[in-house]
């Protein structure tokens, strides 16, 4: 029982204690200023994200899937076959930034810029 209550004595004192303590106004500062990092931050992470599933689609879409084969049967082709895949659509520019949205799509003003100027 005794630690019991060296334990609340103890931790009164450390409450009554102000040695340390930080204003209300610098932890709303702090605050401020870890959520417009966070922000940032994670606006970048989404367009970077975007821009790999573009890579991704670049690279499904360029995949050619084109064949062809004949079959001889004692010299004669018997079964001819062709398969020619369609012409790419999604181009993937060498050299460019990833996009930036200026507002989300379907809203008035949407238009994509590249991030930044090339080097």
């Amino acid at each position: 029982m005794k630690i019991i209550h060296a334990a609340f004595a103890d931790l009164r004192t450390l409450s009554a204690d102000d040695r340390g303590a930080v204003s209300a106004m610098s932890m709303i500062l702090l605050t401020v200023l870890l959520a417009l990092g966070a922000i940032v931050g994670l606006t970048v992470v989404r367009d970077h994200i975007v821009q790999e599933f573009w890579d991704i689609a670049v690279g499904l879409d360029n995949l050619d899937q084109s064949f062809s084969y004949e079959v001889f049967v004692d010299g004669v082709v018997s079964v001819n076959a062709a398969y020619t895949d369609n012409p790419t659509t999604l181009l993937d520019p060498v050299n460019t930034r990833p996009l930036v949205f200026a507002s989300p799509p379907g809203e008035i003003g949407t238009t994509a810029t590249p991030a930044g100027d090339f080097p």
